[in-house]
């Protein structure tokens, strides 16, 4: 079993790797991610019952459903939130530019 220690280890080198990623990369993850909730959403139904006492509706309408709805959001904007922006450059720095 995978200790907690190595867990947030792996996190952290992913969360790294993630900063650099494309944006079809990117948008792959969401869709897998997408995809496995879909799949696996009795399952999640399932735990969630057996985990919490949670009814399969309320874990449905509070859990699965919000989490496809938020993904669908991320995959229509990711394009716009990956555009470079200009910032306001700090006055040390005067004549270079930021993004």
């Amino acid at each position: 079993m995978t200790s907690m220690t190595e867990v947030f280890a792996q996190q952290v080198v992913f969360a790294k790797k993630l900063r650099t990623s494309t944006l079809a990369s990117r948008i792959e993850i969401l869709k897998k991610l997408d995809f496995v909730v879909r799949r696996r959403q009795e399952e999640i139904l399932d735990c969630l019952q057996f985990d919490f006492s949670k009814a399969p509706t309320e874990t449905l309408l509070t859990e699965v459903l919000p989490l496809l709805s938020e993904l669908d959001f991320c995959l229509r904007h990711l394009k716009s939130w990956m555009k470079p922006k200009k910032v306001a450059t700090p006055l040390l720095l005067l004549g270079q530019e930021a993004k």
